[in-house]
């Protein structure tokens, strides 16, 4: 079994460090790339453990420090099972994990990933617990939030052809908010959420996929669209949909060194909860901005990152991006820009896996400290 193919299937056991794990900010269009997917660093004991079943597998803890501008810095902690069920399948797993972060912000979740027949089939869920402070910018307001949340999600995958995978998804949200700001109740009933909702998501996926490497790809490209419809159980918002397609380039200049480029456009109604319209830092992951500052009913974004590789151990990146939003791709006149550098520290000896410490500047001067693990595309 390749490094390709472990890493493929892997799913973390730690909430990731931007909290879509708990928040729908870009979760269904990023699930299987997402920092969750990346957080289990000790992948090498699966991958020295040849021996196949479910009794043969191995557990692994992984602590993991990040920071982000939507719920600051903290640690998430994550503890995993992981098995090959059949000899050509990656890794299955099976995890739990937790963050605390230090604006008073907790999470808690299970994740279940299984890759059958050789990869062919890929089943998973992930169940999620949440209690989140952080701000959300409306009209230039920065208003403090308190959003409570359980999250339950599963998707199943087919391998319907070389390089191309389709899947069918699911996912229950019920979550409540509160604020002291007397702003937060004149905000939209798509943004204040009064009462509370519970929503149910269902929808399919498409995959083209012929990177070399799911965690460090050096070559190849990747498109991957999803489309989810939902059902809320209040009339203030009715029913929406959601619409996301992500492409990603990757060329190698030399041994050392890879560009890699991503572009994303998203589309669903302006009345969607804010959580679930379109974001710049949330739907697209760029960083510089925080996902609630640029929300809308459509988005397009383009994102570049030189990544330079110093030393077995070590790397630099250099990133740029920019994207707008807007109530329509004829009228996205709400924009942000933002670039900055990064340092990779190598956590693997296997598998090129980094820990990611970059610092953004958007146009607005802000600057931005993220903390990781993996790369953002």
């Amino acid at each position: 079994m390749t490094s390709h193919s472990r890493v493929r299937s892997m799913v973390g056991v730690a909430c990731l460090a931007s909290a879509s794990w708990c928040l729908p900010f870009g979760d269904m269009a990023h699930a299987d790339q997402s920092l969750v997917a990346r957080s289990t660093i000790p992948v090498k004991q699966a991958a020295e453990n040849e021996d196949i079943g479910f009794r043969r597998g191995s557990f692994i803890a992984a602590p993991i420090p990040f920071s982000n501008p939507l719920i600051e810095t903290g640690l998430a902690l994550g503890l995993g099972y992981l098995f090959q069920a059949d000899p050509d399948s990656g890794t299955s797993v099976l995890g739990v994990g937790g963050l605390k972060s230090s604006n008073g912000s907790e999470a808690f979740g299970l994740t279940v990933n299984l890759s059958l027949d050789a990869d062919r089939w890929n089943f998973g869920g992930t169940f999620a617990d949440a209690d989140l402070n952080y701000d959300l910018i409306f009209n230039s307001l920065k208003i403090p939030i308190s959003q409570t949340g359980t999250l339950g999600r599963v998707y199943v995958t087919r391998q319907v052809a070389p390089n191309l995978s389709l899947g069918l998804m699911g996912r229950y949200l019920s979550t409540e908010l509160s604020s002291g700001a007397s702003s937060f109740g004149a905000t939209p009933p798509n943004y204040s959420l009064l009462g509370g909702v519970e929503t149910l998501s269902y929808g399919v996926s498409a995959e083209f996929d012929t990177r070399d490497s799911d965690i460090y790809p050096r070559s190849g490209r990747r498109l991957y669209v999803t489309a989810l419809g939902n059902e809320p159980s209040t009339d203030l918002i009715g029913t929406y949909d959601v619409y996301t397609a992500v492409a990603n380039s990757y060329h190698a200049l030399g041994e050392d060194s890879v560009l890699a480029f991503q572009a994303v456009g998203c589309a669903t109604s302006e009345t969607a909860p804010f959580y679930d319209l379109c974001s710049i830092g949330g739907t697209d992951s760029m960083r510089g901005f925080n996902p609630t500052k640029f929300l809308d009913g459509r988005l397009a974004s383009l994102q570049v990152e030189y990544r330079r590789q110093m030393s077995k151990r070590f790397g630099l990146v250099a990133f740029a991006g920019a994207g707008a939003v807007g109530a329509s791709f004829g009228d996205l006149d709400d924009y942000g820009i933002a670039g900055g550098v990064g340092l990779r520290i190598g956590v693997s000896k296997t598998l090129p896996v980094n820990f990611a410490i970059d610092v953004s500047h958007n146009h607005l001067n802000e600057t931005l400290l993220y903390l990781s693990v993996g790369e953002r595309f």
